[in-house]
């Protein structure tokens, strides 16, 4: 961790004796963090018909691997009662600021809750293929479904009065998981192929795994190169030429320009997949949710599957 978080540490056992979490509950409401948009969005979702407080920590906008959190986001969570987070590499401050912590933090980690999958690799891939647990388990639906489910069960220990109201938003985001895997068996299925290419970081193994997809990436989920080599560039040209695809994937908030390289190169379309890592600011204040952007990166799957 950068020095920054030194910093931040000791400004934040200065504070804390103020800030304790005996201060924070003069109401009934709670007050529940999430560390990311997926985190949020749940939170969120299990919260409608509640008085709660839910806040994202992470700023819009911004790369999520490479976060730290400043003075404001620790107090943020020291009066938090329930925190949830990724709990992969790049949430690896979190244990730190625990340790800081002169009271228990309430959590909750994703990649505990669902079955564990590894980071895929494609030939061509840059960098050595490691054997890591792929962090981003909301990009699976089924994996939603277990976290929406298991997020409100531990919503009700805390919050025992809104426990049915949990349990009952669990169930109907369960339902709209489920006509959206039922969209996505069709699409899938009636397409012509069974490829992507992303020129760009790949965190979507949950994803391929769900839905038995090939793909073809420049980076692995979690790396921070941004070049790749000529090898990888010429290969993914190559990919797209062979298997006539009309579109070429870049992931959200990147620059895109690996991606508008290819699609000079072959006459493909450059199509934004949104991971949902995080969003930009006018996304987030405009209400969007996990659902809508599944929905807007099924309509472009369904595209370049045909």
């Amino acid at each position: 961790m950068k020095k920054i978080m030194i910093v931040i540490l000791a400004i934040f056992s200065i504070l804390i004796v103020s800030c304790s979490k005996s201060d924070n509950n003069t109401s009934e409401k709670l007050i529940l963090v999430g560390v990311n948009f997926p985190s949020y969005d749940l939170l969120r979702t299990l919260n409608q018909g509640t008085e709660n407080s839910v806040s994202m920590l992470l700023p819009p906008g911004s790369e999520s691997h490479s976060y730290e959190p400043t003075p404001q986001d620790i107090i943020k969570l020291s009066k938090s009662d329930l925190f949830v987070y990724t709990g992969g590499e790049s949430d690896e401050w979190v244990n730190k600021v625990m340790g800081s912590l002169g009271t228990k933090l309430e959590t909750f980690k994703l990649i505990e809750a669902v079955p564990s999958v590894l980071e895929a690799h494609s030939e061509a891939m840059e960098g050595e293929a490691e054997e890591e647990i792929d962090e981003h388990v909301w990009t699976s639906l089924e994996n939603e479904k277990l976290l929406a489910s298991k997020l409100a069960i531990k919503l009700g220990q805390i919050d025992t009065k809104n426990a049915e109201l949990y349990q009952e938003n669990a169930k109907a985001f369960s339902l709209q998981l489920d006509a959206l895997i039922a969209e996505a068996d069709e699409v899938i299925a009636n397409g012509k192929r069974k490829v992507i290419v992303f020129a760009d970081r790949f965190p979507l193994s949950h994803f391929v795994n769900e839905f038995n997809l090939e793909f073809y990436a420049a980076f692995p989920g979690c790396v921070h190169e941004s070049e790749a080599s000529a090898k990888t560039v010429a290969f993914l040209i190559e990919k797209v030429k062979e298997e006539k695809l009309p579109i070429v994937f870049h992931i959200e908030l990147s620059d895109s320009k690996l991606a508008k390289l290819i699609s000079e190169e072959t006459g493909c379309k450059v199509g934004e997949w949104n991971t949902a890592h995080n969003l930009t600011r006018e996304q987030f204040d405009s209400g969007i949710t996990y659902l809508d952007l599944f929905k807007q990166d099924l309509a472009l799957l369904k595209e370049a599957l045909n």
